[in-house]
């Protein structure tokens, strides 16, 4: 029974003791109320600037990340779009070189199969240029016609001068077979430095998109 009044004791104590505390906190709070003056207008002035101060600074945060996404998407786009392009001129490139080599080895019928896939590779490669042209203006835009123009003009010396000057047949005679072909082959080789020539023109178009927005 003792113990258990020394520590009810002990309770009552800390709780009157809480209790004080509390009313002296209160005490000072009503105290502080009355005597501290409300803050004045030019602190109220400059508070309020204060304010106006960080949320444009927060304004001015959110635009610069928000420019920087757009500004990364629009490269990774651009660089997406320009690989489309230079993948198809590099199906060509492989194309032509084929055919060069086709046509030293004399395989006519596999050179005319190999003639139709290049075509076709050129073909995609003016298509997406044209849909990548209609995302760009200014002289971006006038960069991309100029290789559209470019491409067309390849497409047209490929089928007159390789496709169109082709032998039919392989002549039994090694050397009037290889002059059948020199004119084709020497096409081949002028029309692929051409096309060799776009897709770094293409490499330079993706290099010169600004590093920042």
């Amino acid at each position: 029974m003792a113990e258990a009044s020394i520590v009810t004791g002990t309770i009552a104590e800390f709780i009157d003791g809480a209790l004080f505390f509390v009313m002296l906190m209160i005490g000072y709070y009503i105290v502080r109320l009355f005597i501290v003056p409300p803050p004045s207008k030019e602190e109220r002035t400059a508070k309020r600037k204060e304010l106006e101060e960080q949320r444009a600074k927060w304004g001015e945060w959110v635009g610069s990340k928000f420019k920087e996404r757009k500004h990364k998407a629009q490269k990774e786009q651009r660089k997406g779009d320009v690989s489309v392009v230079k993948d198809n001129i590099k199906d060509a490139l492989e194309g032509m070189e084929d055919i060069h080599s086709l046509l030293n080895r004399g395989n006519i019928v596999k050179t005319k199969t190999t003639i139709n896939r290049v075509k076709r590779d050129l073909y995609h490669t003016v298509s997406n240029l044209r849909l990548l042209r209609r995302k760009h203006e200014g002289a971006d835009r006038q960069t991309l016609q100029k290789a559209i123009d470019e491409v067309h003009a390849i497409e047209q010396a490929f089928v007159a001068d390789v496709e169109h000057k082709i032998p039919s047949t392989v002549d039994p005679d090694h050397t009037k077979y290889a002059n059948s072909v020199k004119d084709p082959i020497d096409a081949v080789v002028k029309l692929r430095g051409s096309l060799g020539t776009i897709w770094n023109d293409l490499e330079d178009f993706h290099a010169k998109f600004p590093a920042t927005p």
